[in-house]
């Protein structure tokens, strides 16, 4: 007896599908958003690029004094 049956196959493949459906519909129907590109800092609100804000941060990535 295998364990990936052809049954098992279908289901997998229709509930992906059913997620990939509700998203797209989510998406054209305005109750889901797109994750924006860019991060702000919470503390100073600028542009973060790298993993710390620069401005925040001290010259080691550690926080300020």
């Amino acid at each position: 007896m295998t364990l990936f049956t052809p049954h098992l196959a279908l289901l997998a493949a229709l509930t992906t599908a059913a997620g990939a459906v509700m998203m797209r519909l989510g998406l054209c129907r305005g109750m889901l958003q797109l994750r924006k590109i860019e991060r702000r800092c919470p503390a100073c609100g600028r542009l973060v690029r790298d993993r710390v804000c620069p401005w925040c941060a001290g010259p080691d990535g550690s926080a300020k004094p």
